[in-house]
């Protein structure tokens, strides 16, 4: 179970990969006009991968920890 575990982790750290990139693009692509503005999508989009990095890799290290 905790080798499931493990992987769903990984699964996390690419998804949380994902969705940094997929802010970038969205703040790459957004209008930058004074009417038009961008808003505040992508910072949540990066916001909440890097998030979901960092936990994950915390996850990671204490799981690597106590196998070790």
């Amino acid at each position: 179970m905790s080798e499931l575990f493990g992987y769903g982790l990984y699964i996390l750290v690419i998804a949380g990969a994902c969705a940094v990139g997929y802010g970038v693009l969205k703040l790459a692509s957004a209008d930058k006009s004074r009417s038009g503005g961008g808003g505040s999508e992508p910072f949540k989009w990066m916001g909440g991968g890097v998030l979901a990095i960092m936990i994950s890799s915390v996850l990671i290290s204490i799981l690597n920890g106590i196998a070790a």
